[in-house]
């Protein structure tokens, strides 16, 4: 696609990690930031494979695109060992195609990239380009969370998690002894850990995760049919055990009881529910689509979040964003996003979080329930993609 002259800087987005049609949390962020860029009149590029311009394509953004790949990755296993090495092969190829074409980018650029990948921050760190911003969107684990095993999204082999600390901690070094930088991130708690490691006061920039609130407000509300919903991965991190405990209590407890999981969790947990006597009280509704995920959430009562880490909550604050009750452990990482607009229990007590969904059904169901009507509209309004653009054109506008 052409782009008209611009007396504004070009902005050129590396961004590798897509590889199928799906989207991660990463490239709807990096989708976002380009999109606030283009609508401020910012000419944009992109280095990125054969996915990403797809779905650039289909949301008709005004880009330029240098291909690094040859072609979308037809993977289904890449959970698997075997998967996992064909995955990383990829990423190689697209690193070696991105820093074959680098030339491409010019001093006068500024470059964006997720930090948590190396083949998008190393040609970010090593290009030509004087002015750059690295997102940082989840910590990695430290080297003594792996070898202890003591965070919940360590595997068992912890190769994966060795991976993602190597490929996060050189980038972050690395990206210190870059002149004109600025890192954003999206946690409070997150900037401490960067000030440790040398970044100034001024490079940094808190930007929010992002919520589609328009989308939201779009779907209209209907009637309360599901008393619960859930929507994630199974994973422990995710607090799945928890999560298929409550059901079950829930749904002995609570008269005619109903919930709905969103996901692509079928495969694993139908045949689980099958034999816990689930099936009629709870509905698998598979991948939707954005507007049918936010239907969903407004046609429930409670979203259980029984995570045992996350690195921001995006789920919790899709749920807000629908006007909807969440219950969810304590986690560290809540409170300094969310406040109290939680209902909270004491971390991993599954019973106390089995009994307080209980009374909160009960409540919501009698209309005993009540927001902090005020808190919640104004961090609705702190969580929009708009303002989370307006913080990155803010960041972009910083460089000079």
């Amino acid at each position: 696609m052409s782009i008209a002259a611009s007396d504004k800087p070009r902005l050129v987005f590396i961004a590798n990690s897509m590889y199928t049609h799906l989207l991660s949390g990463g490239d709807i962020h990096t989708i976002n930031m380009a999109t606030a860029a283009v609508n401020a009149g910012y000419p944009v590029h992109f280095f990125a494979g054969h996915a990403l311009k797809r779905e650039l394509d289909r949301r008709s953004l005004n880009f330029t695109i240098t291909l690094t790949d040859k072609g979308t990755l037809a993977l289904d296993d890449y959970a698997t060992f075997k998967g996992q090495l064909r995955l990383l092969w990829d990423y190689l190829g697209r690193l070696m195609g991105t820093l074959k074409k680098l030339r491409g980018i010019q001093k006068h650029d500024v470059v964006y990239a997720n930090s948590e990948f190396w083949w998008d921050s190393l040609p970010t760190i090593f290009c030509k380009a004087r002015r750059k911003l690295l997102f940082l969107a989840m910590d990695c684990p430290t080297m003594l969370q792996i070898i202890c095993k003591s965070r919940p999204d360590i595997k068992s082999s912890r190769l994966p998690s060795l991976h993602y600390w190597a490929s996060q901690m050189f980038t972050l070094w690395t990206y210190r002894f870059c002149e004109k930088k600025r890192m954003l991130y999206v946690h409070p708690n997150q900037k401490r850990r960067l000030q440790q490691l040398g970044y100034k006061e001024e490079e940094l920039y808190l930007i929010s995760s992002g919520v589609d609130l328009g989308r939201c407000l779009n779907v209209t509300a209907g009637k309360k049919i599901y008393d619960v919903i859930w929507t994630g991965r199974v994973h422990q991190q995710k607090g799945i055990e928890d999560l298929i405990s409550t059901l079950v209590f829930l749904n002995a407890t609570i008269d005619g009881f109903r919930a709905v999981i969103v996901g692509n969790v079928k495969h694993a947990l139908e045949p689980r529910f099958k034999a816990l006597g689930l099936t009629d009280s709870v509905e698998l509704a598979g991948f939707v689509s954005e507007e049918e995920k936010f239907r969903l959430m407004k046609s429930s009562r409670l979203f259980l979040m029984p995570s045992r880490y996350e690195s921001w909550g995006t789920v919790v604050a899709e749920a807000l964003a629908c006007g909807l009750a969440v219950l969810a452990y304590e986690l560290e990482v809540y409170r300094p996003i969310f406040g109290d607009l939680l209902y909270y229990v004491k971390k991993f007590d599954v019973q106390e979080f089995k009994h307080a969904a209980a009374d909160l059904i009960k409540k919501s169901r009698t209309d005993q329930l009540s927001a902090n009507q005020a808190r919640l509209e104004k961090f609705q309004q702190e969580t929009t993609w708009l303002a989370a653009g307006n913080r990155f054109l803010d960041s972009v506008r910083s460089l000079g």
